[in-house]
């Protein structure tokens, strides 16, 4: 059983390195399983398409946000922080392990790949949508954040992580301008 999963992590985490790299049509499920070091018929055991294992991908990283979510959420500190521990999180996904957080071949998705990753991750997304907007709450709430309606300031806020994962910016970058833009257009004085 360890083994299966071993493997699965390990053809899931090639894929991911080709992804950010490459774009979807040039690479290969053939490629895929070379690099991984399993046979093509090992790797179509775990994914029967490229479809597939890119929905397996995204899946891959918006649990691990969810995980992160749920942690920072359920913390006893004030929305601001929150806030805060969330974006220094995202800001590692996005440049540590993880070189795209939503790696750029995305873009270059066929209507059957985005039907296909759509399905998978649809449940994921709107959990993150639900619990940011819960964060923003709290920090209304608390006097924090200005009142705008709080499901709208999650979806700025999404918009902008999200869009940092596609960025070629540096992590700095994103540390010393992207708070900051965020936070003049919420926090009151």
């Amino acid at each position: 059983m360890r083994t299966t999963k071993n493997k699965k992590e390990k053809i899931l985490g090639v894929a991911r390195r080709l992804f950010s790299t490459k774009s979807y049509d040039s690479v290969s499920m053939d490629m895929i399983a070379k690099s991984a070091g399993v046979s093509k018929g090992c790797l179509y055991i775990y994914f029967k398409s490229k479809a597939e294992l890119c929905a397996a991908l995204f899946e891959s990283n918006l649990q691990l946000f969810r995980n992160i979510l749920t942690d920072i959420l359920a913390r006893k500190v004030k929305a601001r922080e929150k806030l805060e521990l969330l974006f220094e999180r995202f800001i590692e996904l996005a440049g540590g392990e993880r070189p795209s957080f939503f790696f750029p071949a995305a873009r270059e998705f066929s209507p059957e790949v985005h039907r296909s990753v759509g399905r998978k991750i649809l449940p994921h997304i709107e959990f993150i949508r639900q619990a940011i907007t819960q964060l923003f709450e709290q920090g209304i709430k608390e006097g924090a954040f200005r009142d705008y309606p709080a499901d709208e300031l999650a979806l700025v806020f999404l918009g902008m992580l999200f869009s940092m994962s596609q960025r070629t910016t540096t992590i700095e970058s994103m540390r010393k301008h992207f708070l900051p833009i965020l936070y003049n257009g919420i926090l009151k004085g």
